[in-house]
């Protein structure tokens, strides 16, 4: 697959209806990954990573899957996520593809810095792996925790 610039994650911008029905914040992105159909056969497609959430992401293929297949996501970086098609829908020549996140792979062996955990909790700046990478981090480190946890408090 040929390697393709990574964009950082901004601040989505929903309808107000659309926002309401949201449970969670989507962080549009473009990053590149590869996405392989799980079965007898594995099938491999280059992808282009269009949102991720913390349960979800969309990817834009040039075939639609349906609904109920399991599929496993590799980015760039070493990255993995496993999950499960909820939607495709045809968007011009491509599909995009709404996955469910059903586990992500990857090591989390350094905490998270000052920079990363300001960019988080201000929903923007973050690429795919760098989101995936914190949220698992925050699921692991007990003191990251804790700083995320003083951050998001109020000030008194």
């Amino acid at each position: 697959m040929a390697a393709m610039p990574s964009n950082h994650i901004t601040a989505p911008e929903l309808p107000s209806s659309e926002a309401n029905r949201r449970h969670e914040p989507r962080y549009p992105t473009a990053d590149a990954a590869e996405v392989v159909v799980l079965s007898d056969l594995p099938l491999p497609f280059p992808a282009r990573v269009l949102e991720v959430s913390q349960t979800g992401l969309q990817v834009s293929l040039a075939a639609s899957l349906g609904e109920g297949t399991k599929v496993k996501i590799t980015f760039r970086r070493p990255a993995i996520v496993l999950g499960e098609v909820r939607h495709s829908k045809r968007a011009g020549d491509l599909f995009h593809v709404d996955i469910k996140i059903d586990g992500v792979l990857l090591s989390p062996n350094r905490h998270v810095d000052e920079d990363e955990l300001a960019l988080y909790l201000s929903g923007k700046g973050l690429t795919e792996h760098e989101f995936f990478y914190v949220r698992l981090h925050f699921s692991e480190c007990e003191a990251c925790q804790r700083r995320l946890r003083e951050r998001e408090a109020p000030a008194n």
